[in-house]
């Protein structure tokens, strides 16, 4: 029995060997094996990064720079280098971006100098060069702007940080769209132009309006209260000048286009065919006459009514720009009115003004 139970007893320590033998075995296959992935991952980039690099060199030569630096900065992005950052500045310069040939260098010069590279010399003059050239902008946001809930800046619809504001931030010459907005606040936006020169350019953020706030115009004291400022462009009175003008020379020219159809049709019914003497007519003849005079009598109407109409637009016209020169832009309480009338009778036309008080 004694020996059975040595037998087991060595038959689980070699079980247990085993067991830790191939655990061992394990840890060691896998520690070996991950540095090997991600060489191949590391060199599968790297290979990427050469082939954007290449490309991008044959289409700079050829002169496609905007599609050369697009993939210049997709291969700083796979593997950065020194090397491509100084062809993606230089790519940059020759674009127009000022600004980001010169963070494109200066990134350059920080890189070298943590390489030990020797090209952190070239870097750094080509970013030496440049910032003269550089505008900057800085966005002064007011204090009070922070209270209001979901408050945020954004320039060309991206956000900006908080560490953003109040400092001087390198831009490339084009035109910018920036924009202010909050819960239950009036959005604020506003065109900034940048150009190269090196200039600062300040943006100031003002504190935004409530959105309940109608302020349909601005309010100026006057008289009993406050009175809406007239918005820009011609009053009432004005338009129904012109209006009323406008009806008036479409009268007079229906009026005149009735005279002549009634001198055709008079001249018509003095032919032989038509009446052989003043008061001899046949049916057509008289048929011809009487509607020569009707429409001589529409002509003379409708002239007259015209006439009448273009002198009273004139004259609303004429009284609506001494209004506008005296400053009323609407008629207070206890102001005087203009009425126009217009009166059509048999005898002729007629147009009158009055003013209430």
């Amino acid at each position: 029995m004694a020996r059975i139970a040595v037998h087991g007893e060595k038959l689980r320590m070699k079980m247990k060997t085993s067991r830790l033998r191939f655990c061992a075995w394990l840890v060691l296959l896998l520690s070996l094996t991950a540095p090997m992935q991600a060489l191949a991952q590391g060199g599968s980039e790297k290979a990427a990064a050469e082939a954007l690099f290449q490309q991008a060199r044959k289409l700079l030569r050829k002169g496609n720079t905007k599609t050369a630096c697009a993939k210049f900065a997709a291969s700083q992005e796979l593997d950065p280098s020194v090397g491509t950052l100084l062809f993606l500045g230089d790519c940059y310069e020759k674009l127009g971006r000022v600004a980001s040939a010169w963070a494109a260098f200066g990134e350059a010069g920080s890189l070298a100098q943590n390489k030990g590279d020797r090209r952190k010399k070239i870097a750094n003059l080509r970013a030496i060069a440049l910032k003269p050239r550089v505008t900057q902008l800085t966005l002064n946001v007011a204090e009070a702007n922070r209270q209001f809930e979901g408050f945020a800046v954004r320039r060309d619809g991206i956000e900006l940080p908080l560490a953003a504001w109040g400092t001087p931030l390198p831009l490339d010459a084009r035109t910018y769209t920036f924009e202010a907005s909050a819960r239950g606040q009036k959005t604020w936006s506003r065109d900034v132009v940048i150009e190269d020169g090196g200039d600062t350019v300040v943006v100031d953020v003002p504190k935004l309006e409530s959105a309940q706030d109608s302020g349909s115009g601005k309010l100026v004291e006057g008289g009993t209260g406050t009175t809406p400022v007239a918005k820009e462009g011609m009053s009432t009175m004005a338009v129904a000048g012109l209006a009323t003008g406008g009806v008036g020379v479409v009268s007079m020219i229906v009026g005149g286009v009735f005279g002549g159809l009634a001198k055709s049709a008079n001249d018509e019914s003095l032919e032989p065919a038509n009446c052989s003497t003043e008061n001899l007519c046949s049916q057509a003849g008289l048929d011809l006459r009487e509607q020569a005079q009707s429409r001589a009598t529409i002509s003379t109407v409708t002239f007259i009514i015209g006439g009448v109409l273009a002198a009273g637009g004139a004259t609303l016209f004429v009284l609506s720009s001494s209004s506008d020169a005296e400053g009323e832009s609407a008629p207070a309480a206890g102001a005087g009115a203009w009425r126009l009338g217009a009166s059509v009778a048999p005898g002729g036309a007629g147009l009158s003004f009055r003013r209430t008080w």
